[in-house]
C-alpha cells in the first residue's frame, strides 16, 4: 500500500514539471525603446556617415560672381600696363575662389579693387610722361613707324590691307584700323594694338617684334603675330625711323 502510494505521488511530480512553461531570454523592453529613439534622432546621411556641404547663400553668389568681373578687369588692366612698361606685377592669384568662405572671397575682391586702383595710378603716371616727351622728347623717344605689305587672315575672310604710318612716343599705346588695300568701302578691317614700351619695344597686339635702339636711326622688320580676337593672324613688314626735333 505504501509502494502504491509513493508511485503515484512520482507520477503526479512528473506530470506537474512537464507542464510548466519553458522562458527564453528577452531584449531588456527599456533598452529597445532607447535603440529606436536613437534610430529616430539620426538623420539619413548621419546613418550612412555621409555629410554634404551647407547650401550657398544667394549672397555668396553675387559676391562669386562680383569677384569673376574684379579678375576679368583686373587682367585687362594688367595686360594694358605691362605692354607699356615693358613689365608690370600681375593682379593677385585665387585659387578655388567657389570654395572659399564669404569672409574670404569678401577680402579677395577688396585685393583686387586695391590692385586696379594701383594700375590705374601707375597708367596714369605714364601718360603724364608720355606728355612730357611729346613736348621735350629725347633721343630715341619719338619715332615713325610705317607698316607694309600687311595681310590679315582671318574667318571673316583674307585681305590686303593699306600701308599704315604714323609717330608713336616712347609709353603710347594706340589702336588703329587696317582697312583693305582694294576697295575703298569694303567692310573687311582688321584693329591692331601698336605699343611702343617704355623698355623701347614696339609691340604689335602685344607681341614684341623690334627693339628701337637710340643709336639707330632707322631698322626693318618682318612680324606674324596673332589678331587681337586671336582667331587669325597678321602678318607684314615693320620700318622705324628716329625723329629728331
Amino acid at each position: 500500500m505504501f509502494i502504491f502510494r509513493s508511485g503515484l505521488l512520482l507520477v503526479t511530480l512528473f506530470l506537474s514539471a512537464c507542464s510548466m512553461p519553458i522562458l527564453s531570454p528577452q531584449q531588456n523592453t527599456t533598452d529597445q525603446q532607447v535603440e529606436e529613439t536613437a534610430d529616430e534622432l539620426l538623420t539619413p546621411n548621419m546613418q550612412g556617415v555621409i555629410e554634404e556641404e551647407p547650401p550657398k547663400s544667394p549672397d555668396f553668389a553675387e559676391d562669386l560672381a562680383e569677384l569673376s568681373q574684379y579678375q576679368e578687369n583686373a587682367e585687362k588692366y594688367y595686360q594694358r600696363l605691362n605692354a607699356r612698361l615693358g613689365s608690370a606685377t600681375k593682379p593677385p592669384r585665387i585659387i578655388e575662389a567657389n570654395l572659399l568662405s564669404r569672409e574670404a572671397l569678401q577680402a579677395s575682391i577688396q585685393e583686387l579693387r586695391t590692385y586696379i586702383s594701383q594700375t590705374n595710378t601707375n597708367l596714369a603716371a605714364l601718360d603724364a610722361r608720355v606728355r612730357e616727351r611729346q613736348q621735350q622728347p629725347s633721343k630715341g623717344d619719338l619715332v615713325r613707324f610705317f607698316l607694309s605689305d600687311i595681310i590679315v587672315t582671318d574667318p571673316k575672310g583674307n585681305f590686303k590691307a593699306q600701308p599704315l604710318i604714323g609717330q608713336w612716343i616712347r609709353g603710347e599705346s594706340r589702336i588703329i584700323r587696317l582697312k583693305d588695300n582694294f576697295l575703298f568701302d569694303s567692310s573687311h578691317s582688321e584693329d591692331v594694338t601698336i605699343t611702343f614700351s617704355e623698355r623701347y619695344q614696339i609691340l604689335i597686339n602685344g607681341e614684341p617684334v623690334m627693339t628701337v635702339s637710340p643709336q639707330r636711326e632707322k631698322n626693318t622688320a618682318q612680324f606674324q603675330v596673332p589678331t587681337q580676337a586671336l582667331d587669325g593672324s597678321l602678318m607684314g613688314k615693320l620700318d622705324y625711323r628716329l625723329v629728331n626735333n
